[in-house]
């Protein structure tokens, strides 16, 4: 079983027939800096994560922990991620502090994700998802696609 993100881009870009050179391209990133995320010497920043995302057509859910979501989303469409986070923090009745402490950061750092002036790592990504007990689309702002019924 496959739990290294970079195994699991390598997997989908094999399937999707693509290049290093031509993800790269649409990533608007150096082929050579592209290559480390497939390493896992390298984490993609959000923005190039919910691209790879959106390129592969696969979940957020699945790209970082290998586990399948099921829900159907819609292709390029996300909320922002500082408004997110600070609407599933709140939804759970918590303060930034007591965030920032389950994370092991100071609380100047995390107001800075919450603000757009710093992102996360994927490990606190991680943390926040299983924090506030979302997937890592709901955390990230995917916007699901209406049920037609």
């Amino acid at each position: 079983m496959m739990n290294r993100m970079g195994e699991r881009i390598v997997t989908m870009r094999k399937q999707a027939e693509f290049t290093q050179k031509q993800v790269s391209e649409v990533l608007k990133m150096k082929e050579n800096a592209y290559r480390h995320y497939e390493k896992d010497t390298a984490s993609p920043s959000i923005k190039k994560f919910l691209q790879l995302v959106d390129l592969f057509q696969t979940s957020a859910e699945y790209l970082i922990s290998g586990q399948k979501n099921e829900k159907q989303y819609k292709v390029g469409e996300w909320k922002p991620f500082p408004q997110q986070l600070q609407k599933l923090r709140l939804a759970a009745n918590m303060k930034q502090e007591e965030v920032a402490e389950q994370l092991g950061i100071y609380r100047e750092s995390y107001a800075r994700y919450e603000l757009g002036v710093f992102e996360p790592k994927m490990q606190h990504l991680y943390q926040l998802k299983e924090l506030f007990g979302v997937s890592m689309d709901e955390l990230l702002g995917r916007i699901e696609e209406e049920k037609n019924q």
